[in-house]
Formats: C-alpha cells, structure tokens, sequence
C-alpha cells in the first residue's frame, strides 16, 4: 500500500525533476504567463487541463 509519505517522497524525487524540465517552463514558471490556461502550479490545474480536451492527470489512474 502507498502511504501519503511515500507517494510524497516518489513525487518529489521523480515526478517534480521531470516537471521542472519537461513542463514548468509553459505550464507553471510564470503563474502570470500560462500557456493554454494548463497551470501545473496547484492540483486544481492540472485536474481542471487546458484548452484541450480532457485533462492529462486522472487521479488514481496513472496509467491514464
């Protein structure tokens, strides 16, 4: 089972690098400079997606 201490740590050594180089640059540097209205900055964002259809984060679902 995944506690929240061990889905945080996995979040912070994998996820968040991969963010930082990959995403943030449009999607989260500049909270005033978004690109497609897809923020990566709160989990409301990326739940909300952009102007694209669909959102890219399914909770509980990473596969989708």
């Amino acid at each position: 089972m995944l506690t929240e201490a061990r889905a945080n740590r996995i979040f912070s050594l994998k996820v968040l690098p991969l963010l930082k180089v990959k995403c943030f640059g449009c999607h989260g540097q500049d909270p005033n400079d978004v690109r497609d209205d897809y923020t990566l900055l709160t989990r409301e964002g990326m739940l909300k997606g952009g102007e694209s259809d669909g959102t890219s984060l399914v909770p509980g679902k990473p596969q989708d």
